[in-house]
């Protein structure tokens, strides 16, 4: 698989992201997302999506309480790749799923699954309540453009200063572009983050009409703007980008 960590909003978990976010200052909101990456061996997509919807009928006859939602990445360097992801839940909520006897679905993924998978990548992934800005009532989001920095260890407190001071100025000039920071808790060399913009088509990339340099001129001024920035893209040593596909027709999505 590639070296790459991928974190993203996960569309069906889009609702309980909104919740969460109501509950920022509650402790031990639900805030955690577990996200398996697979790398599909070439020319095995069709078989390997066929497969993945039996073992999902499987997960949800044996009544499995948690949704796994299921994106492909259609553009950018991980051609081929999916993630199956699950959240927002505890630490706690961890304990319980994984004291159920998960002896079948094991056995089903290793029979049906891996002889398809080339490689596969698991990670816990943090939600940052405080650094995001979603809608209160979300569209139906089928894609999103995913940026993953490579965060420099000593300037970890200038990425999240830089990134609070961008979520400040937006909400203080009343932006209505929308995202969410995922951080890496688990499952990465160093500190990695994902700015996750959301879009239900393609047409919604098209840059806004004010960009986001604009918005923090006006409250920083041009000064602050520039240091800003420049503190901002000095914290990492690079970024990825790439946008994924949400699949409905592979995921376990629970009736409400």
């Amino acid at each position: 698989m590639n070296k790459r960590v991928l974190v993203f909003s996960a569309a069906l978990a889009v609702a309980l992201a909104t919740a969460a976010l109501g509950w920022a200052q509650e402790e031990k909101q639900p805030n955690l997302v577990r996200s398996i990456a697979v790398t599909v061996k070439p020319g095995m997509s069709g078989a390997f999506e066929s497969a993945m919807r039996e073992h999902m009928d499987l997960r949800r006859e044996l009544g499995d309480p948690w949704e796994w939602t299921v994106y492909q990445v259609v553009d950018g360097d991980d051609l081929g790749t999916y993630y199956i992801r699950s959240g927002l839940v505890t630490w706690a909520d961890f304990d319980a799923y994984y004291s159920r006897d998960w002896t079948k679905v094991e056995e089903h993924f290793s029979r049906v699954l891996d002889p398809l998978i080339e490689s596969a990548k698991g990670t816990t992934e943090e939600l940052e309540f405080g650094m995001s800005h979603w809608p209160e009532e979300p569209p139906d989001y089928k894609l999103f453009q995913v940026y993953i920095y490579y965060i420099k260890p000593a300037k970890m407190m200038d990425f999240y200063a830089g990134a609070g001071q961008f979520h400040g100025a937006i909400m203080q000039a009343g932006w209505d572009e929308y995202f969410i920071w995922y951080m890496i808790h688990t499952g990465s060399n160093g500190p990695v983050a994902a700015l996750v913009v959301p879009a239900v088509n393609w047409a919604d990339f098209e840059d806004p009409e004010k960009s986001l340099f604009e918005v923090i001129t006006e409250v920083y001024g041009e000064q602050g703007a520039n240091e800003l920035v420049a503190k901002f893209y000095g914290s990492f040593y690079h970024y990825d980008s790439m946008i994924v596909y949400f699949r409905k027709d592979l995921s376990l999505v629970h009736e409400r």
